[in-house]
């Protein structure tokens, strides 16, 4: 797994953009292992966030409860209410 040793070496992340393969699987793979590297107020952002329920299952596991879906754009920022 490549992806957690280069968002360590980037840390901290400003932005994560999801744009990749849309199965719920993936997706929630992604955030879990970015999200921790970001920083406080970082944003996360999901192409095509309505093609399962990844995005909202990640917000309310997160507890970011100002995530939102914006023509199927979800939009999220670490930390921030």
């Amino acid at each position: 797994m490549l992806l957690e040793p280069i968002a360590r070496s980037l840390d901290p992340l400003d932005i994560l953009i999801h744009d990749s393969l849309y199965t719920r699987d993936h997706m929630r793979f992604e955030f879990e292992h970015v999200f921790p590297f970001m920083r406080t107020g970082g944003i996360l952002v999901a192409d095509d966030a309505l093609w399962n329920k990844a995005f909202p299952e990640f917000a309310a596991k997160v507890r970011a409860p100002a995530a939102r879906i914006l023509r199927g754009v979800g939009v999220l920022r670490k930390g921030v209410e």
